[in-house]
């Protein structure tokens, strides 16, 4: 019996696992991740110099190189990082995706992070912490 209950409690497990990694996330959504991984959380100073790249909008090139030299503070990085969704955006005439991740920064608190994307690159984030009435504003749009 008690293998049994094993059986069924794995196979929930695995139902549960296989349902999250199904689920397909746009180029935005991935790039989003990334930029968690690469640049935010990232020690490695030529991985942060290729993501600033091939992925960084030319607007925002010159304001973000000079954050690739130095390590993110103990409180910017974010574990168990999700996409939460993603919605369109457009301003002064500019349009792309935002993009809403969930983490957990080293206190175990929950964290989110909105990004902005034009043209396929990575423009801009911005936290309730950074800007409260910024990523209000934004953040209504996915409600």
């Amino acid at each position: 019996m008690k293998r049994m209950v094993f059986a069924l409690m794995m196979s929930a497990v695995l139902v549960g696992c296989s349902e999250e990694t199904n689920k397909t996330l746009s180029a935005e959504e991935q790039l989003a991740l990334q930029y968690v991984e690469q640049f935010q959380n990232g020690k490695d100073v030529a991985v942060k110099k290729k993501f600033l790249e091939e992925h960084v909008h030319e607007d925002t090139k010159p304001l973000m190189s000079i954050a690739v030299n130095a390590p993110s503070a103990d409180d910017a990085v974010l574990h168990d990082v999700q996409v939460v969704g993603s919605t369109d955006y457009e301003k002064s005439g500019k349009k792309g995706k935002t993009v809403l991740i969930r983490g957990k920064n080293n206190k175990d608190e929950a964290v989110e992070e909105i990004f902005i994307f034009i043209d396929g690159k990575f423009a801009w984030g911005v936290t309730e912490a950074s800007d409260k009435n910024t990523f209000q504003q934004l953040r209504s749009k996915f409600e």
